[in-house]
């Protein structure tokens, strides 16, 4: 379980599709006042495991706060990371990050026009398309910058980028996109999570088909395994998922939207809740306190595959219906509106698999 600290739930940008986009428009973008105190008494008493700084956007605390919250963790001599947008890195951060050893993961979508699904200002703001496009290259730019002046530091910096129309919709994007993730990786990128973008109320639509992530995906699975270690991801844990090492990815694992397994999340005011994949709603519900149900798990192995559920596919071992918070129609109860991409990558790293080994059979282990 991940201990994940939320003081702000608000951003300096506004993403498409971003899955906590709801509650930032609900709050017209301005978070709550946080209580450190209570915070800090949350993260205490939390379950065992690392500690990741995360928002809405951590970065607009005063970095005097993120301080105080780097030493509540180190006091329980617990690992530290932090998820950020990058836009707002900073010497006096840096000397932060490199005394905590932070591990960082910024989130990307790649150079220049193919990180334009990650606006330059906030969902609110009035500013002209044209003007916000320049900004947005602008401020790309300055993120990758950012990124290199932390490696330079020798800050742990993993990326996360997000797959959609805007950076995988073609052949061409997607050669850029993984020269680009090939680049980043050579500057000194530990790892790279390639994460499919779900949408259920922004406008335009930039959210790939299935079968359009499906050929991203057996794309970048080619490209990971072309050189061994190479830690881009889910396809090495897919891969490993399907030769005996078990489920690591959360959203291939059961999940309860309102007692999350893999999220423990500490709010403004020392609330606990869970992953914000599911607030569909724009409410981040509170931790339920009867404990972690399966009942969609239940459901849908019930539920022959041609009615929507996962009755007798080969994968359910390794896929229990996918992430709740990309469920079909945003309903959680259903399973992962990108269902025939994961069997289509799973097929795929069976292939790779059975490349060097013909008589290879894959062993799915919960």
């Amino acid at each position: 379980m991940s201990l994940t600290i939320k003081p702000i739930l608000g951003c300096n940008m506004g993403c498409t599709a971003c899955y906590e986009g709801e509650i930032f428009r609900q709050n017209g973008n301005k978070p709550a006042p946080y209580d450190l105190e209570a915070i800090k008494a949350k993260i205490h008493g939390a379950p065992p495991g690392a500690g990741t700084l995360h928002g809405g956007e951590i970065l607009l605390m005063p970095h005097a706060d993120v301080r105080i919250l780097c030493e509540a963790l180190a006091a329980d001599q617990r690992a530290i990371n932090m998820q950020t947008n990058g836009s707002m890195i900073t010497p006096e951060l840096l000397d932060i990050l490199k005394e905590f050893k932070v591990n960082v993961g910024v989130s990307i979508n790649g150079p220049a026009e193919l990180n334009r699904d990650r606006r330059a200002a906030p969902h609110n703001s009035k500013i002209p398309e044209e003007i916000l496009l320049k900004a947005t290259d602008l401020l790309t730019q300055r993120i990758e910058n950012n990124i290199f002046k932390m490696l330079d530091e020798g800050i742990q910096v993993g990326l996360i980028t997000v797959l959609s129309v805007t950076n995988a919709g073609n052949e061409d994007r997607l050669k850029k996109l993984m020269d680009w993730g090939v680049m980043m990786e050579s500057r000194g990128v530990s790892s790279h999570r390639w994460n499919l973008l779900h949408q259920d109320f922004d406008q335009p639509r930039v959210e790939l088909t299935a079968d359009e992530a499906a050929y991203a995906y057996k794309w970048f699975s080619d490209t990971t395994f072309a050189i061994k270690s190479r830690m881009w991801y889910p396809f090495k844990t897919m891969f490993g998922s399907i030769n005996g090492q078990g489920v690591k990815d959360c959203w291939f694992a059961p999940c309860d939207p309102y007692a999350t397994a893999a999220v423990y999340s500490v709010f403004n005011d020392g609330g606990v809740g869970n992953c914000l994949r599911t607030a569909k709603d724009g409410i981040p519900y509170l931790r339920a306190e009867d404990g972690e149900q399966h009942h969609r798990q239940e459901l849908l192995e019930a539920i022959p595959i041609e009615q929507g559920g996962c009755q007798g596919c080969q994968y359910w071992k390794v896929c229990y219906g996918g992430c709740p918070g990309e469920a079909v129609d945003g309903d959680w109860r259903n399973k992962s509106r990108f269902c025939k991409t994961f069997i289509d990558t799973y097929d795929h790293l069976i292939e790779i698999r059975r490349a060097f080994d013909a008589d290879w059979e894959p062993t799915l282990v919960v």
